[in-house]
Formats: structure tokens, C-alpha cells, sequence
């Protein structure tokens, strides 16, 4: 917003030719200009200057996870999880009707479904157990995954969640 308004200016500026106002001071003006357009998006985290969209895929909700939990979680969920939970995270088509069997299919982990529900304990566990304790399928995976790479995994499905999923998993108290 700010930025419009100071390109509105310039080109006002260089319309007009203000009485005064001297062309370095039009550069300067410019010059803040780009700077903003450049770093728009860019917030400063850990000393270090990261765009708001490669920290969590979205701008408004500060998230837990870092672009190194993604980076890693990407590579897990490929391995891992891609297979039963899809690309993006997206689970099966109808992940809400029991199959043939009586099992459910694996659900959407990107917002859409009811992993939003559960704090982070709680998704942990469940990847580490699996979802035969809950009832459904899933494999454990405590002996093939560290906490570590457990996190970076859930890391990666959050980022496909909405700032209003992700706001709302944390006033459920996602975080605890």
C-alpha cells in the first residue's frame, strides 16, 4: 500500500515538476520506491531476512516451522506420505466414505479435513503410532522417522493450510 502511494507521488512529482523539488530528491523517492517493491514480503527472522512466503507459504499468521522444516518435510512427505495423502497434500477424493472394507481413505492433511483439529502432540503421536490405535490405517512410523523429521513432516502439510486453518488451530491450542 505504501508502495503505490510513493509511485503515485513520483509520477506526480515528475508530472507537475514541483516548485523546489529537485530531481536527486525524485531519485531518492524512486530509489525507496524500488527498495520497497524489492523487499515487499520480507520479514527479518532469526537476524535473517527470509520472504513471509518461504517461512510458511503465507503472510499474515506467524508459523512454528522454518524453510529448513519444509526444505526436509518436502523430501519426507515424498518418501512417506505422498502415497496415501497425495500431492499437496490433498488426500484421496472421498476421503469421507468408508471403502468396500469399512476402512476410511486417507484423509486431506492441507486444511481441508479434520487434521486442523489436533495439536501438535497429538499429530506427532499419531504419525509415530500410526491409526491403528484411532482405527483407521495409517502405519506407524516411529521406527523409520525422528521427532525431528515427525515435525518436519507436519511442518510441511501446515504450510498448505490457510492463515485462517492455521489461526484457528492455534487458538484450539495447537501449539501445546
Amino acid at each position: 500500500m505504501v508502495a503505490a502511494q510513493l509511485l503515485v507521488l513520483f509520477m506526480w512529482c515528475l508530472k507537475t515538476q514541483v516548485i523546489g523539488l529537485r530531481l536527486h530528491i525524485m531519485k531518492d523517492i524512486y530509489l525507496i520506491f524500488l527498495l520497497m517493491i524489492l523487499f515487499q514480503g520480507y520479514t527479518v527472522a532469526d537476524g535473517k531476512a527470509h520472504s513471509s512466503d518461504s517461512i510458511a507459504g503465507h503472510s499474515e499468521v506467524e508459523r512454528w516451522y522454518t524453510p529448513l522444516h519444509l526444505q526436509s518435510g518436502e523430501r519426507l512427505y515424498k518418501k512417506h506420505c505422498i502415497v496415501c495423502h497425495n500431492t499437496d497434500a490433498r488426500g484421496t477424493l472421498d476421503w469421507k466414505k468408508t471403502r468396500a472394507n469399512g476402512d476410511y481413505p486417507p484423509p486431506p492433511l492441507n486444511g481441508s479435513a479434520h487434521a486442523w483439529h489436533h495439536d501438535l502432540s497429538t499429530l506427532t503421536q499419531t504419525i509415530q503410532d500410526g491409526g491403528v490405535p484411532l482405527g483407521g490405517v495409517m502405519p506407524a512410523f516411529r521406527s523409520q522417522l525422528t521427532n525431528n523429521e515427525i515435525l518436519a513432516v507436519i511442518a510441511y502439510f501446515q504450510n498448505f493450510w490457510s492463515d485462517d486453518i492455521y489461526a484457528s488451530w492455534l487458538e484450539l491450542g495447537g501449539r501445546e
